[in-house]
């Protein structure tokens, strides 16, 4: 005989509710973990966003932030007439998660213009932006002409200023 973990039922707004079977409170999903409102565990969603950055773009990834009220369950729970009861959350109007790029619109504009870098004769580059030093020649650095690791585009200079 297996122990039911969860209940399925429906409040008086029509709204369906899992509650947790230990103790008859609703389970949500906080972030990637579910539990009840008094920290039961249920298990966990391994979410992976569909969202692959475009080849034009894939320096200014969209990135997933739950929504801080909900924790990214949608919804926020209360007791009405001592029946749980459940209304979309106010701050994410329901969606739970927020999808937003890693950088703002200013900050990406300044990451497209191409910063030269110089090349000393190893074939060693230092980026302007983020200070960090590279092989030149290093595919693992480079994406579509940005440097991975700040998203800035450069574009190597034949002349050393020096």
């Amino acid at each position: 005989m297996s122990i039911p973990i969860d209940i399925e039922v429906s409040d008086k707004y029509g709204n369906k509710l899992t509650l947790c079977a230990k103790c008859k409170v609703p389970i949500a999903q906080r972030g990637t973990v579910h539990q009840c409102m008094n920290g039961c565990y249920i298990g966990e969603t391994y979410f992976v966003p569909n969202e692959r950055p475009c080849a034009e773009n894939n320096y200014n990834p969209l990135e997933i932030h739950f929504c801080q009220r909900c924790h990214g369950d949608g919804r926020e729970y209360f007791k009405e007439d001592s029946l749980w009861c459940a209304k979309p959350c106010e701050q994410c109007q329901g969606n739970g998660v927020f999808r937003l790029r890693k950088y703002d619109k200013e900050t990406e504009e300044a990451l497209s213009r191409a910063m030269p870098v110089f090349v000393d004769d190893e074939g060693w580059t230092k980026c302007p932006r983020c200070n960090f030093k590279f092989f030149a020649r290093d595919e693992a650095v480079w994406t579509n002409g940005h440097h991975k690791r700040c998203g800035q585009k450069l574009c190597i200079s034949a002349n050393d200023p020096r």
